[in-house]
């Protein structure tokens, strides 16, 4: 697919994870765990109405660095036990936004099957209210943020494999 397909499809995810940050009623704090706060909102998502959890605490790292960790196939294993492996189809070193496709595999429990997904994937950066960060609640001192967006997109050079079902990751 052509960057003309990517950017259309990454708009759409970004209007759809900004739909989904304001939610239905709006973001109420469940419960505390460690230091992170949870809270849940109930969110319209392709006719049906799910219920969407966010974790807000303060990191003593940077928003990029941050973005950089939950992006890393090497690290994503300690934070995400399903997590079974991936790589990078392509990467567009061009991009003004860290834009790639990507490959990667999670575990299942028997008898479902392992999951796989292709995604075109960006990580946005923002400064003092520009696009491509948080949301509109910024609750830290300052208005740096970064987005990571991701969603499905068919890639010649990945795919599908035998035994493992292709999952659509609608936004991310």
């Amino acid at each position: 697919m052509s960057k003309a397909d990517q950017d259309r499809v990454l708009e759409i995810a970004n209007r759809e994870i900004e739909s989904a940050l304001k939610g239905v009623g709006g973001w109420n704090k469940q419960y505390v765990k460690g230091e992170v706060e949870v809270h849940f909102n109930m969110v319209e998502n392709a006719g049906k109405v799910l219920k969407y959890t966010k974790g807000v605490s303060q990191l003593s790292i940077s928003p990029s660095t941050a973005a950089e960790l939950v992006t890393d196939f090497d690290f994503m294993q300690f934070w995400d036990k399903q997590f079974d492996r991936g790589h990078i189809v392509q990467d567009f070193k061009e991009s003004e936004n860290e834009r790639k496709i990507v490959y990667m595999r999670y575990k299942a429990p028997w008898p479902v099957s392992q999951r796989d997904f292709v995604n075109v994937s960006e990580i946005r950066h923002r400064e003092n209210n520009q696009e491509g960060g948080g949301n509109s609640e910024n609750n830290g001192s300052n208005n740096v943020g970064v987005r990571v967006l991701a969603t499905s997109f068919s890639h010649k050079d990945a795919p599908d494999v035998s035994g493992i079902v292709r999952a659509d990751l609608m936004y991310g």
